[in-house]
């Protein structure tokens, strides 16, 4: 019997959750694949490293660096969590979480709101009259053969733990800062001043005053 494959459809996030920007989730999403990418380099099998001492990695440092990037920005905090390497952010009022894996079908743990998320989710509500998020949202990080992130989806999810949205976010990357090219220097000889010598008898002016003392 043919399974039946559920459509899910494309969606632009910042419609729904105002927020969400799509710069902001491409700044997220950079940091993302950058940390990633400088864990991959580190990451030496010869040494008895593993997928799993790479996923912690991974993890541990993707969770410094949005901590470190809430620093720089107004739009970015960090959700209060009551385990240790439990790890949740939030984006203006919209609280998020990434996990690596397929978009389609996230993993069990990430399916419910963590409790500082929870806890983010009633102080807006309390606080600022925020209508409650009724979503979990998510990035869902996709790994290529090389151990690279080959894409990062946004990934809506209902109070059914069913996947109802998702948006493949933009990859960016920057771009270098492009020097006008200039001619090398040209480094002339100084200029030496030559004497002058008398066109017609071919003396030179020194020789032509001695010769009229004679």
């Amino acid at each position: 019997m043919a399974i039946e494959m559920c459509y899910i459809p494309e969606i632009e996030p910042w419609t729904k959750y105002p927020d969400l920007t799509q710069s902001r989730l491409i700044a997220l999403s950079n940091e993302l694949r950058r940390v990633r990418s400088e864990c991959v380099t580190l990451f030496s099998p010869a040494d008895g490293d593993g997928d799993w001492s790479l996923g912690c990695r991974v993890y541990e440092r993707t969770f410094f660096a949005i901590k470190a990037l809430s620093k720089t920005v107004n739009w970015l905090d960090i959700c209060s969590e009551l385990r240790a390497l439990q790890f949740s952010f939030c984006v203006g009022s919209v609280p998020l979480r990434f996990y690596k894996g397929d978009p389609d079908d996230p993993p069990s743990r990430y399916l419910a709101h963590t409790p500082g998320e929870e806890q983010h989710i009633q102080t807006c509500f309390e606080f600022a009259g925020l209508p409650p998020v009724d979503t979990v949202l998510r990035l869902a990080v996709e790994v290529d053969a090389a151990r690279q992130a080959s894409s990062i989806v946004f990934v809506e999810i209902d109070s059914h733990k069913d996947v109802i949205g998702k948006y493949r976010i933009p990859h960016t990357r920057q771009v270098a800062q492009i020097m006008p090219m200039q001619a090398p220097p040209v480094n002339l000889a100084p200029i030496v001043a030559e004497p002058i010598k008398k066109e017609n008898s071919g003396k030179t002016i020194k020789e032509f005053i001695n010769a009229a003392k004679k």
